[in-house]
Protein backbone atom coordinates (compact mmCIF):
# COMPACT_ATOMS: atom_id res chain seq x y z
CA UNK A 1 0.00 0.00 0.00
CA UNK A 2 1.32 3.52 -1.00
CA UNK A 3 1.92 6.22 1.93
CA UNK A 4 -1.43 7.89 3.06
CA UNK A 5 -1.36 11.85 1.96
CA UNK A 6 -2.87 14.31 3.67
CA UNK A 7 -4.02 18.01 3.01
CA UNK A 8 -5.68 20.66 5.29
CA UNK A 9 -8.54 22.54 3.13
CA UNK A 10 -7.62 25.52 1.70
CA UNK A 11 -11.59 26.42 2.38
CA UNK A 12 -13.79 25.87 4.94
CA UNK A 13 -17.46 25.15 3.33
CA UNK A 14 -20.10 25.56 5.52
CA UNK A 15 -22.62 22.31 4.33
CA UNK A 16 -19.61 19.76 3.82
CA UNK A 17 -16.48 20.67 5.86
CA UNK A 18 -18.23 22.27 9.32
CA UNK A 19 -20.97 19.76 8.93
CA UNK A 20 -19.08 17.01 8.90
CA UNK A 21 -16.45 17.87 11.72
CA UNK A 22 -19.55 18.40 13.94
CA UNK A 23 -21.05 14.65 12.97
CA UNK A 24 -18.01 13.26 13.32
CA UNK A 25 -13.90 14.77 12.96
CA UNK A 26 -12.87 10.97 12.09
CA UNK A 27 -14.67 10.85 9.15
CA UNK A 28 -13.89 14.52 8.41
CA UNK A 29 -10.60 13.38 8.39
CA UNK A 30 -11.13 10.60 6.43
CA UNK A 31 -13.07 11.83 3.72
CA UNK A 32 -11.66 15.50 3.40
CA UNK A 33 -8.20 15.74 4.75
CA UNK A 34 -7.01 11.92 3.61
CA UNK A 35 -9.33 12.68 0.90
CA UNK A 36 -10.66 8.79 0.72
CA UNK A 37 -13.30 9.12 -2.37
CA UNK A 38 -15.51 6.23 -3.81
CA UNK A 39 -17.61 7.25 -6.58
CA UNK A 40 -20.93 5.70 -5.09
CA UNK A 41 -24.52 7.08 -7.28
CA UNK A 42 -26.65 8.22 -4.51
CA UNK A 43 -30.03 9.40 -5.91
CA UNK A 44 -30.94 11.98 -3.04
CA UNK A 45 -27.97 13.96 -3.22
CA UNK A 46 -27.84 14.06 -7.18
CA UNK A 47 -32.23 14.98 -6.83
CA UNK A 48 -31.45 17.49 -4.99
CA UNK A 49 -28.87 19.12 -6.46
CA UNK A 50 -30.32 18.73 -10.22
CA UNK A 51 -33.27 20.24 -8.87
CA UNK A 52 -31.36 23.35 -7.43
CA UNK A 53 -29.59 23.43 -11.09
CA UNK A 54 -32.59 23.53 -12.83
CA UNK A 55 -34.02 26.18 -10.77
CA UNK A 56 -30.70 28.51 -11.05
CA UNK A 57 -31.08 27.96 -14.97
CA UNK A 58 -34.84 28.87 -15.38
CA UNK A 59 -34.65 32.14 -12.80
CA UNK A 60 -31.09 33.21 -14.72
CA UNK A 61 -33.16 33.11 -18.41
CA UNK A 62 -35.68 34.95 -16.60
CA UNK A 63 -34.23 37.66 -15.01
CA UNK A 64 -30.79 37.94 -16.23
CA UNK A 65 -31.96 37.22 -20.31
CA UNK A 66 -35.44 38.35 -19.35
CA UNK A 67 -36.78 35.50 -21.68
CA UNK A 68 -40.95 35.22 -20.72
CA UNK A 69 -41.89 33.34 -17.66
CA UNK A 70 -42.68 30.02 -19.72
CA UNK A 71 -39.78 29.81 -21.58
CA UNK A 72 -37.71 30.25 -18.75
CA UNK A 73 -39.76 27.13 -17.13
CA UNK A 74 -39.67 24.66 -19.98
CA UNK A 75 -35.54 25.25 -19.87
CA UNK A 76 -35.30 24.42 -16.44
CA UNK A 77 -37.42 21.13 -17.20
CA UNK A 78 -35.31 20.74 -20.34
CA UNK A 79 -32.57 20.63 -18.18
CA UNK A 80 -33.81 17.95 -16.14
CA UNK A 81 -34.04 15.89 -19.05
CA UNK A 82 -30.72 15.85 -20.30
CA UNK A 83 -29.06 15.47 -16.94
CA UNK A 84 -30.99 13.77 -14.02
CA UNK A 85 -33.11 11.67 -16.39
CA UNK A 86 -29.94 10.04 -18.22
CA UNK A 87 -28.08 9.67 -15.14
CA UNK A 88 -31.35 8.39 -13.20
CA UNK A 89 -31.08 4.75 -11.66
CA UNK A 90 -33.82 3.33 -9.98
CA UNK A 91 -32.39 2.43 -6.20
CA UNK A 92 -35.22 0.39 -4.93
CA UNK A 93 -35.97 2.48 -1.82
CA UNK A 94 -38.50 5.09 -2.09
CA UNK A 95 -38.28 4.57 -6.02
CA UNK A 96 -41.52 6.10 -7.23
CA UNK A 97 -40.50 9.30 -5.56
CA UNK A 98 -37.29 10.65 -6.25
CA UNK A 99 -37.52 10.33 -10.44
CA UNK A 100 -37.64 12.36 -13.27
CA UNK A 101 -41.05 13.34 -13.91
CA UNK A 102 -42.12 13.90 -10.51
CA UNK A 103 -38.78 16.11 -10.47
CA UNK A 104 -40.56 17.77 -13.36
CA UNK A 105 -44.07 17.62 -11.75
CA UNK A 106 -42.65 19.11 -8.43
CA UNK A 107 -40.48 21.82 -10.80
CA UNK A 108 -43.63 23.26 -12.34
CA UNK A 109 -45.77 23.19 -9.53
CA UNK A 110 -42.91 25.25 -7.87
CA UNK A 111 -43.65 28.37 -10.17
CA UNK A 112 -47.09 27.80 -10.02
CA UNK A 113 -46.75 28.72 -6.23
CA UNK A 114 -44.04 31.12 -6.53
CA UNK A 115 -44.49 32.47 -9.96
CA UNK A 116 -41.56 33.91 -11.52
CA UNK A 117 -43.20 37.44 -11.66
CA UNK A 118 -44.74 37.79 -8.44
CA UNK A 119 -41.72 36.39 -6.54
CA UNK A 120 -38.74 37.28 -4.47
CA UNK A 121 -36.26 38.92 -6.92
CA UNK A 122 -32.86 37.99 -7.60
CA UNK A 123 -30.38 40.74 -5.92
CA UNK A 124 -27.93 42.08 -8.54
CA UNK A 125 -24.48 42.20 -7.27
CA UNK A 126 -21.96 44.82 -8.30
CA UNK A 127 -20.24 43.43 -11.11
CA UNK A 128 -24.07 43.15 -12.33
CA UNK A 129 -24.03 39.03 -11.86
CA UNK A 130 -27.49 37.89 -10.59
CA UNK A 131 -26.67 36.40 -6.42
CA UNK A 132 -28.71 32.77 -7.88
CA UNK A 133 -26.08 30.03 -6.71
CA UNK A 134 -22.95 32.37 -6.16
CA UNK A 135 -19.95 31.88 -3.72
CA UNK A 136 -19.15 34.46 -0.62
CA UNK A 137 -15.64 34.02 0.51
CA UNK A 138 -13.50 35.83 3.46
CA UNK A 139 -10.09 35.47 4.95
CA UNK A 140 -10.31 33.68 8.56
CA UNK A 141 -8.20 34.67 11.23
CA UNK A 142 -5.95 31.07 10.79
CA UNK A 143 -3.40 30.26 8.30
CA UNK A 144 -2.90 27.30 6.52
CA UNK A 145 -1.02 24.69 8.12
CA UNK A 146 1.24 23.70 5.25
CA UNK A 147 0.95 26.68 2.94
CA UNK A 148 0.99 29.65 5.21
CA UNK A 149 -1.82 31.49 3.39
CA UNK A 150 -4.99 32.39 4.96
CA UNK A 151 -7.91 30.11 4.74
CA UNK A 152 -10.71 30.73 3.53
CA UNK A 153 -14.14 30.32 4.55
CA UNK A 154 -16.92 30.02 1.90
CA UNK A 155 -20.64 29.60 1.56
CA UNK A 156 -22.89 29.35 -1.37
CA UNK A 157 -26.35 30.25 -0.60
CA UNK A 158 -29.71 29.35 -3.07
CA UNK A 159 -29.96 32.82 -3.61
CA UNK A 160 -30.27 36.27 -2.56
CA UNK A 161 -33.44 38.27 -3.02
CA UNK A 162 -35.17 41.48 -2.70
CA UNK A 163 -38.98 41.11 -1.86
CA UNK A 164 -41.88 43.16 -1.99
CA UNK A 165 -40.64 45.31 1.24
CA UNK A 166 -37.51 45.92 -0.38
CA UNK A 167 -35.90 43.34 2.69
CA UNK A 168 -33.21 41.29 1.19
CA UNK A 169 -33.84 37.65 1.95
CA UNK A 170 -31.19 34.61 1.84
CA UNK A 171 -33.64 32.19 0.13
CA UNK A 172 -32.81 28.31 0.97
CA UNK A 173 -34.58 25.61 -1.26
CA UNK A 174 -34.47 21.89 0.27
CA UNK A 175 -35.87 18.67 -1.61
CA UNK A 176 -37.87 16.47 0.76
CA UNK A 177 -39.44 12.61 0.07
CA UNK A 178 -42.41 13.59 2.91
CA UNK A 179 -44.00 16.58 4.06
CA UNK A 180 -45.68 17.12 7.41
CA UNK A 181 -42.34 16.97 9.57
CA UNK A 182 -43.55 16.19 13.42
CA UNK A 183 -42.92 18.93 15.94
CA UNK A 184 -39.26 17.61 16.95
CA UNK A 185 -37.94 16.83 13.49
CA UNK A 186 -39.36 20.32 12.46
CA UNK A 187 -37.93 22.53 15.17
CA UNK A 188 -34.33 20.60 14.78
CA UNK A 189 -34.13 21.05 11.40
CA UNK A 190 -35.46 24.73 11.56
CA UNK A 191 -32.62 25.50 14.47
CA UNK A 192 -29.77 23.97 12.04
CA UNK A 193 -30.98 25.81 9.35
CA UNK A 194 -31.14 28.93 11.45
CA UNK A 195 -27.50 28.18 12.63
CA UNK A 196 -26.41 27.94 8.99
CA UNK A 197 -27.97 30.82 8.34
CA UNK A 198 -26.69 32.93 10.61
CA UNK A 199 -23.16 32.12 9.45
CA UNK A 200 -23.95 32.84 6.03
CA UNK A 201 -25.49 36.42 7.00
CA UNK A 202 -22.23 36.92 8.68
CA UNK A 203 -19.79 36.34 5.75
CA UNK A 204 -22.40 38.33 3.26
CA UNK A 205 -22.70 41.19 5.72
CA UNK A 206 -18.87 41.25 5.70
CA UNK A 207 -18.72 42.35 1.25
CA UNK A 208 -20.61 45.75 1.60
CA UNK A 209 -18.78 45.73 -1.89
CA UNK A 210 -21.62 43.90 -2.96
CA UNK A 211 -24.04 45.10 -1.06
CA UNK A 212 -23.52 48.56 0.59
CA UNK A 213 -25.06 49.39 3.47
CA UNK A 214 -27.77 46.66 2.78
CA UNK A 215 -27.81 43.50 5.30
CA UNK A 216 -29.61 40.30 5.20
CA UNK A 217 -32.47 40.80 7.49
CA UNK A 218 -34.63 37.79 6.78
CA UNK A 219 -34.06 34.14 5.91
CA UNK A 220 -36.72 31.81 4.01
CA UNK A 221 -36.45 27.59 3.82
CA UNK A 222 -38.48 25.97 0.93
CA UNK A 223 -39.18 22.84 1.94
CA UNK A 224 -40.20 20.90 -1.73
CA UNK A 225 -41.99 18.35 -0.88
CA UNK A 226 -41.69 15.01 -3.94
CA UNK A 227 -45.02 13.40 -2.36
CA UNK A 228 -47.79 14.00 0.39
CA UNK A 229 -48.80 10.53 1.00
CA UNK A 230 -52.16 11.29 2.62
CA UNK A 231 -53.31 13.55 -0.43
CA UNK A 232 -51.62 11.42 -2.87
CA UNK A 233 -54.21 11.07 -5.74
CA UNK A 234 -54.97 7.33 -7.27
CA UNK A 235 -52.45 8.20 -10.25
CA UNK A 236 -49.93 8.67 -8.13
CA UNK A 237 -49.83 12.47 -7.93
CA UNK A 238 -49.86 15.63 -6.23
CA UNK A 239 -53.01 16.79 -6.02
CA UNK A 240 -53.77 20.48 -7.64
CA UNK A 241 -55.04 21.94 -4.22
CA UNK A 242 -52.08 20.60 -2.06
CA UNK A 243 -49.24 22.83 -2.11
CA UNK A 244 -45.93 21.40 -2.50
CA UNK A 245 -43.65 23.89 -1.05
CA UNK A 246 -43.46 24.25 2.55
CA UNK A 247 -41.95 28.17 3.40
CA UNK A 248 -40.66 28.71 6.98
CA UNK A 249 -39.43 32.31 7.64
CA UNK A 250 -37.13 33.70 10.61
CA UNK A 251 -35.51 37.19 11.71
CA UNK A 252 -31.84 37.15 11.48
CA UNK A 253 -30.76 37.08 15.13
CA UNK A 254 -27.96 39.74 15.36
CA UNK A 255 -26.98 38.17 18.79
CA UNK A 256 -27.28 34.83 17.72
CA UNK A 257 -25.06 35.32 14.87
CA UNK A 258 -21.80 36.88 16.59
CA UNK A 259 -22.22 33.51 18.57
CA UNK A 260 -22.40 31.23 15.37
CA UNK A 261 -19.52 33.87 14.14
CA UNK A 262 -17.24 32.87 17.26
CA UNK A 263 -18.29 29.21 17.32
CA UNK A 264 -16.73 28.47 14.30
CA UNK A 265 -13.65 30.27 14.37
CA UNK A 266 -13.12 28.15 17.57
CA UNK A 267 -14.32 24.86 15.66
CA UNK A 268 -11.75 25.72 12.66
CA UNK A 269 -9.19 26.54 15.76
CA UNK A 270 -10.18 23.05 17.08
CA UNK A 271 -9.60 21.41 13.50
CA UNK A 272 -5.94 23.10 13.30
CA UNK A 273 -5.00 21.82 16.74
CA UNK A 274 -6.04 18.54 15.94
CA UNK A 275 -4.75 18.25 12.50
CA UNK A 276 -1.08 19.38 14.28
CA UNK A 277 -1.43 16.08 16.09
CA UNK A 278 -1.76 14.03 13.32
CA UNK A 279 1.01 15.62 11.27
CA UNK A 280 2.68 14.42 14.46
CA UNK A 281 1.62 10.29 14.12
CA UNK A 282 -0.61 10.80 17.75
CA UNK A 283 -3.63 8.62 17.05
CA UNK A 284 -7.16 9.62 17.20
CA UNK A 285 -6.25 13.27 16.25
CA UNK A 286 -9.32 13.41 15.08
CA UNK A 287 -11.71 11.74 17.65
CA UNK A 288 -14.57 9.52 16.66
CA UNK A 289 -18.39 10.39 17.49
CA UNK A 290 -20.32 7.61 17.57
CA UNK A 291 -24.02 7.97 16.97
CA UNK A 292 -25.22 7.63 13.54
CA UNK A 293 -22.43 5.14 12.65
CA UNK A 294 -25.42 2.41 12.33
CA UNK A 295 -28.62 4.28 11.20
CA UNK A 296 -31.25 1.96 9.39
CA UNK A 297 -31.60 4.02 6.04
CA UNK A 298 -28.24 5.52 5.68
CA UNK A 299 -25.27 3.66 7.96
CA UNK A 300 -21.66 4.89 7.88
CA UNK A 301 -19.91 3.70 5.10
CA UNK A 302 -16.58 3.76 6.80
CA UNK A 303 -17.70 1.82 9.84
CA UNK A 304 -15.60 -1.29 8.58
CA UNK A 305 -12.64 1.29 8.59
CA UNK A 306 -13.45 2.79 11.75
CA UNK A 307 -13.06 0.00 13.20
CA UNK A 308 -10.27 -2.12 11.85
CA UNK A 309 -8.50 1.87 11.57
CA UNK A 310 -6.50 0.09 8.00
CA UNK A 311 -6.21 1.83 4.92
CA UNK A 312 -6.20 -1.62 3.52
CA UNK A 313 -9.77 -2.41 3.84
CA UNK A 314 -10.46 1.58 2.48
CA UNK A 315 -8.91 0.48 -0.86
CA UNK A 316 -10.37 -2.76 -1.17
CA UNK A 317 -13.61 -1.15 -1.06
CA UNK A 318 -12.60 1.00 -4.25
CA UNK A 319 -11.76 4.10 -1.78
CA UNK A 320 -8.74 6.42 -3.62
CA UNK A 321 -7.03 9.63 -2.15
CA UNK A 322 -8.50 12.19 -4.41
CA UNK A 323 -8.44 15.87 -3.41
CA UNK A 324 -11.75 17.81 -4.08
CA UNK A 325 -13.18 21.30 -3.84
CA UNK A 326 -17.27 21.13 -4.15
CA UNK A 327 -17.23 24.97 -4.62
CA UNK A 328 -14.85 25.12 -7.37
CA UNK A 329 -15.54 21.77 -9.25
CA UNK A 330 -11.64 20.80 -9.04
CA UNK A 331 -10.48 16.96 -8.13
CA UNK A 332 -7.53 15.44 -8.85
CA UNK A 333 -5.08 13.00 -6.88
CA UNK A 334 -4.31 13.84 -3.39
CA UNK A 335 -0.11 13.32 -4.53
CA UNK A 336 -1.06 15.42 -7.46
CA UNK A 337 -2.83 18.54 -5.79
CA UNK A 338 -0.01 18.61 -2.86
CA UNK A 339 2.74 18.33 -6.03
CA UNK A 340 0.92 21.50 -7.74
CA UNK A 341 1.05 23.59 -4.39
CA UNK A 342 4.63 22.73 -3.96
CA UNK A 343 3.93 20.03 -0.90
CA UNK A 344 6.20 16.65 -0.12
CA UNK A 345 4.78 13.83 -1.27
Amino acid sequence: MSKILSLFPLRITTTTILELYNKCPYKLQTLVIEGWTKVIYNNHLLFGSEFASALETTRKAYYYDCLPSKESIDLGLQQILNTFAVTFEPSGFNNDIKTPSRMQEVFTRYFEEYPLDNDITPYVLSAGDLSVECSFVVELPYLHPELGVPILLSIKPDMLGIDSRDILNLVDEKTASQSGMNDMVKTTSMYRSRIQFMLYTSVINQHPEHFGTTKVTQTKVRRVVMTKSKLMDKTGSIPKNSQVVEEYSFEVDKWLQGEVWEETLLIVEEMLESYAKYKQGIKHAFRRRRGNCEKFFSPCELTMYCTSGSAQDLERMGYVQMYRDKDTGESMPMCDKRKQLGLEV
